[in-house]
């Protein structure tokens, strides 16, 4: 928070608007205004709070857990986080807290992940799906994230069939450990799932449907 001084209400009265100057707040560290509450000609005084400075070069990520699944959350976990706005990627994360108390209305904790947002692609305010491992111990099919796209909703990834062929699969997301999450759907283990490169499979894929409906 950042405030500024200035003259006292009755002396502020008496100088006429031509002589007042304008005085340049400045910073401590980069960031963005997220909140102000000063227009001008308003009187500031030091107690006064002008305005909110937020760095969101790192931002929290707050997901909600119900009670009967807490005790299979890691302490600390990588996770994923997806946001309407970017249907095509994924944020990386780590969850770092788990809230001591629920929340009665909703029989939830809280789940605190630290994210970067180097680029300020999340927004504050913003609603996303995280998805933690658990301290289950499954076998399962598994693939990097980046090989998981979507179309229409549904998560997809591309199987090559020859050397210059690739097939969809439809699939079904499981856990998310290490950089790569469990797929369940039909797929056979040994197949070669395509991780780089899979969004212009994808592309292409878009693209010849759209060729197909003329």
């Amino acid at each position: 928070l950042v405030s500024i001084g200035g003259a006292d209400e009755s002396t502020a009265a008496t100088v006429p608007a031509r002589d007042l100057s304008l005085n340049v707040i400045r910073s401590p560290f980069d960031g963005v205004v997220t909140e102000y509450s000063v227009a001008l000609g308003d009187l500031v005084v030091p107690d006064r709070e002008l305005l909110t400075i937020t760095d969101i070069s790192t931002v929290w990520v707050q997901a909600d857990v119900y009670a009967y699944d807490i005790g299979r959350i890691p302490a600390e976990a990588d996770v994923a986080i997806r946001v309407d706005s970017y249907p095509d990627r994924v944020f990386r994360g780590r969850s770092t807290y788990l809230s001591d108390t629920i929340e009665i209305s909703t029989r939830a904790a809280h789940v605190r992940c630290v994210v970067p947002n180097a680029d300020a692609a999340l927004k504050i305010g913003m609603f996303a799906a995280v998805t933690i491992p658990t301290n289950d111990a499954v076998t399962s099919l598994a693939a990097p994230i980046e090989a998981v796209q979507h179309i229409d909703g549904q998560p997809v990834v591309f199987v090559r069939t020859s050397p210059d062929t690739f097939a969809r699969r439809d699939v079904s997301l499981g856990s998310v450990a290490a950089g790569l999450v469990g797929l369940s759907g039909d797929l056979h283990f040994g197949e070669e799932i395509v991780a780089k490169g899979s969004f212009y499979l994808k592309t292409e894929s878009l693209l010849g449907r759209i060729g197909h409906s003329h």
